[in-house]
């Protein structure tokens, strides 16, 4: 229950929620795909391939985001993940 009203303010409080709201889910693709311009500059440094751990640390990402942008990434054909005894080495298939 809203005790108090400011009349030059446009919107209620539950119209102000929904913006905010969706104001952060339209930004949220952009951040990803900055998150994966990074990885691709990176793996291109690094000559197309490097290991899924280095890309965590040179990114500053957590190991689980690390983890879901890469699979992300897999899913758009962009690189391929291979097991490599305990790491996964990361490749670079779609170049633009």
């Amino acid at each position: 229950m809203l005790l108090f009203t400011i009349s030059w303010f446009p919107w209620d409080i539950s119209e102000l929620t929904w913006l905010v709201f969706f104001m952060f889910v339209a930004s949220y693709p952009r951040k990803m795909e900055d998150d994966e311009e990074k990885v691709v500059k990176l793996l291109k440094s690094a000559n197309g391939q490097l290991y899924q751990s280095l890309i965590a640390k040179h990114c500053s990402f957590s190991t689980s985001k690390t983890s879901e942008l890469l699979t992300s990434m897999e899913n758009k054909g962009i690189i391929t993940r291979t097991q490599k005894g305990r790491e996964k080495l990361v490749t670079l298939i779609k170049e633009d």
